[in-house]
C-alpha cells in the first residue's frame, strides 16, 4: 500500500530557467521520499519441529527485531524488539508462534534510489529450561534487535547466533549453555522497498517456509530440525481482538468479521461451568495479516457419564 506522490520538476525549470536541474531534482527525489512512504504488515505466524534437541520436549522463546533505512540508506526506524514464550513441545508437534509487526512504514523509491529503503527483519528461537526468566526473555530480545541493527543480508543464521558470533549474541550463548538448551532457529531478512513491493503483488502477499537443521549439541541430547513460516502483506494488517471469557461460537463469530479464523484446542477444566476461552495466540492488539489462524484454548467442564 502506498501513500504519496512524485513532485515535478517541469513548472520549476519554466518558472526558474537558469536552475540546475539536477539539483532540482534531488530536491523532488528529496520531497517524494519524505511523502511516498509504503505500509506492510510483517508476521510469524507458526513453526514446525521436525526433531527436538531436549529429551521429552523443547521449551520455546522467541523473539524478533526490525530496523528500517531510508533511500539515502540512513536510519529511518527502530521498532521495538518483540519476545514470546510459547512453553514446551514434542516432535511434530506445530507450536503458533504469532510475532509481528503492523503498519510498518518503508520510505518508497525515488528518481535516483529506485530501490527506496530497506528493512533487516531478524527472528530467534531458542529452546531452553529458563524460558519464562526474564532476564533470559531480556536478553532475546537485545540480541534480536541487535543484530537486525547489524543490515546483515537475508540468510539463515542459526549458527552465528549459536555460536555467539553476531555483534550482540554472546550473552544469549553463555545463557544457553547449560543442559540440552540451545537456538534451534534464527534468520535475517533483508529487503528493499522495490523487493517488498514486488513480492506482496499478489492478493495473499508473500510467505516463505524455512528449514533450519540443528547446531551441535550436548552428549544425550538430540539434534533439533525446526521449519518456520514467514509472512508478509502490503498493507496496515488486522488487529487480534481480546478472546479471552468468550465461549467459542463468540470467538468464532468475532474473528470471521475481521477475516480471520480459529483453531480450537479443548483443555478440561473442573472450574468451568461453560465452555470459555482462556488463552489465544497470537496475543490481543497484535496485528496479523488477512485471513491468518488465531488459535484459542477452551476450557471445558468434565462430561458426566451417562
Amino acid at each position: 500500500m502506498s501513500i504519496g506522490f512524485h513532485p515535478p520538476i517541469t513548472p520549476l525549470l519554466e518558472r526558474c530557467p537558469d536552475w540546475d536541474p539536477e539539483y532540482l531534482q534531488q530536491e523532488a527525489d528529496r520531497g517524494a521520499a519524505m511523502s511516498h512512504i509504503d505500509y506492510y504488515t510483517l508476521y510469524i505466524p507458526i513453526c514446525y519441529i521436525r526433531e527436538i534437541r531436549s529429551t521429552g520436549g523443547d521449551t520455546l522463546v522467541a523473539s524478533t527485531g526490525l530496523q528500517v533505512m531510508n533511500a539515502e540508506g540512513a536510519l529511518h526506524n527502530v521498532w521495538p524488539g518483540q519476545a514470546v514464550e510459547m512453553g514446551s513441545w514434542a516432535t511434530g508437534a506445530s507450536p503458533r508462534v504469532g510475532l509481528s509487526y503492523g503498519n510498518v512504514d518503508v520510505p518508497g523509491p525515488t528518481h535516483q534510489k529506485p530501490d527506496a529503503g530497506a528493512i533487516y527483519w531478524t527472528f530467534i528461537l531458542a529452546n531452553s529450561q529458563r524460558a519464562a526468566d526474564p532476564v533470559l526473555v531480556n536478553v532475546i530480545t537485545e540480541a534480536a534487535v541487535t543484530v537486525a541493527g547489524a543490515l546483515l543480508g537475508s540468510g539463515n543464521i542459526l549458527a552465528g547466533v549459536a555460536g555467539g558470533i553476531l555483534l550482540g549474541t554472546a550473552e544469549l550463548a553463555r545463557l544457553l549453555s547449560q543442559s540440552c538448551d540451545g537456538v534451534v532457529a534464527a534468520h535475517v531478512w533483508a529487503l528493499t522497498a522495490a523487493q517488498l513491493a514486488a513480492r506482496t503483488s499478489g492478493s495473499q502477499g508473500w510467505f516463505d517456509s524455512e528449514n533450519y537443521p540443528g547446531t551441535d549439541s550436548p552428549f544425550n541430547c538430540g539434534v533439533s530440525n525446526y521449519d518456520v513460516d514467514y509472512q508478509i502483506v502490503a498493507g496496515p494488517g488486522i488487529t487480534v481482538p481480546n478472546l479471552l471469557g468468550m465461549s467459542l461460537v463468540d470467538a468464532a463469530h468475532t474473528l470471521r468479521g475481521l477475516r480471520l479464523t480459529v483453531i480450537e484446542t479443548v483443555h478440561g477444566n473442573e472450574l468451568i461451568e461453560v465452555p470459555t476461552v482462556i488463552s489465544q495466540t497470537p496475543r490481543p492488539e497484535t496485528i496479523v495479516p488477512p485471513y491468518s489462524t488465531v488459535g484459542v484454548v477452551v476450557a471445558e467442564p468434565p462430561k458426566i457419564p451417562a
